[in-house]
């Protein structure tokens, strides 16, 4: 549903979505899994597209850390 209202060029729409789901991912995953990152980054999207780009900084650091994490993760494999 999310990613239909940031086609459909629904910003606000597409932006509560992705906080929904945020949330049901962070629950169920915790707030640092890569599972997280299509979600971040489609929240930081919708945020650029309603001139929102100091809050969608936010999502991109936290996209930059999980997958900084996850990298180190696998290289100490």
């Amino acid at each position: 549903l999310c990613a239909l209202y940031d086609r459909w060029e629904q910003s606000a729409k597409a932006a509560a979505c992705n906080q929904a789901l945020l949330a049901v991912l962070e629950k169920q995953y915790g707030s640092k899994s890569p599972v997280l990152v299509s979600a971040l980054t489609n929240e930081a999207k919708a945020l650029r597209s309603l001139g929102r780009a100091q809050e969608a900084v936010k999502f991109e650091d936290r996209i930059a850390q999980i997958r900084a994490a996850t990298m180190a993760a696998g290289s100490s494999n």
